[in-house]
């Protein structure tokens, strides 16, 4: 089955390339064909009589009708080509490849529950549970061994700075209030 897949894909490829490069030369054939014309119409005007001008300028259209017949007969049998080999086409392509998007997440999403794999969210509460597991065992552990956690040392900077404090105001000099004084600065 994998082996008829490659080779339709592989014909498929050669059959497009094919397609482009005789849509490349009918391009090239017409802007030739165009370019005769022009010529053609170009030595009619200098060399021939008015009278027969008439008749070269409908045998110019007929040529470029002609020209058109064949780009059309040309679009319909390719596309009818395509068509009939079951090829899809851009909009088959674009539909494809949204399903196939959806069953990848379907099937990722039903493997991941089955797996019991946790979400973002889950992995954010199991992540503080932890946390809050370590540090009260570190904090058990630091008290065993008498060792002082961070909020012990929070608690006795606080204290340092409360001592401080109080010895500054202690070691102060004090000095004697002034009395008062009447006029003349007599003492009353």
């Amino acid at each position: 089955m994998a082996k008829a897949a490659k080779s339709r894909a592989g014909f498929t490829d050669i059959l497009k390339e094919g397609l482009s490069n005789t849509k490349g030369s009918l391009d090239r054939i017409e802007a030739e064909g165009e370019r005769l014309l022009k010529g053609i119409v170009d030595l009619a005007e200098k060399y021939i009589p008015e009278t027969q001008k008439k008749v070269v300028e409908d045998l110019t259209g007929e040529a470029r009708k002609l020209v058109d017949q064949v780009n059309q007969s040309v679009e319909e049998t390719t596309k009818s080509v395509v068509e009939r080999l079951n090829l899809p086409n851009r909009k088959d392509l674009e539909e494809y490849n949204k399903r196939i998007r959806s069953l990848i997440e379907e099937t990722v999403g039903t493997r991941l529950e089955k797996m019991k794999v946790p979400t973002g969210r889950e992995f954010e509460i199991m992540a503080r549970q932890l946390r809050v597991s370590i540090d009260g065992q570190l904090n058990k552990g630091l008290s065993r061994l008498n060792i002082a956690t961070r909020k012990d040392l929070d608690g006795l900077a606080q204290e340092i700075r409360k001592l401080r404090k109080d010895v500054s105001t202690l070691l102060k000099p004090k000095t004697p209030a002034k009395k008062a004084t009447g006029r003349k600065g007599e003492a009353v």
